[in-house]
Parts: structure tokens; C-alpha cells; sequence
């Protein structure tokens, strides 16, 4: 059981809109693609969408 949970993370999923809506997802870890990503938002912080 206790392998189950250092394979997978607990996300919170927020409504896009605003709304207010969230709800828990259970993902499979993916720690080079979550640095990917951090890396990619630090390049283009500055730059307006």
C-alpha cells in the first residue's frame, strides 16, 4: 500500500473559468516532466499572453 503513494501524487484540478469548482485527481509521479515545466513557465514569466 505504502508503494502506492510514493508513485503517485494527489492533485487539485481548479476550474479554468473561475467558477470556483475544484475537484482531487490521483497522477502518477512524473518529476521530469513537472521540471520541465517549471523551467519552461521561469522562461517565459515576462512574456504577455
Amino acid at each position: 500500500m505504502l508503494s502506492i503513494f510514493l508513485r503517485a501524487i494527489l492533485v487539485q484540478m481548479v476550474s479554468g473559468a473561475g467558477t470556483g469548482y475544484s475537484f482531487n485527481v490521483r497522477r502518477p509521479r512524473l518529476r521530469d516532466k513537472l521540471v520541465m515545466r517549471i523551467r519552461f513557465l521561469k522562461e517565459f514569466a515576462g512574456t504577455p499572453f
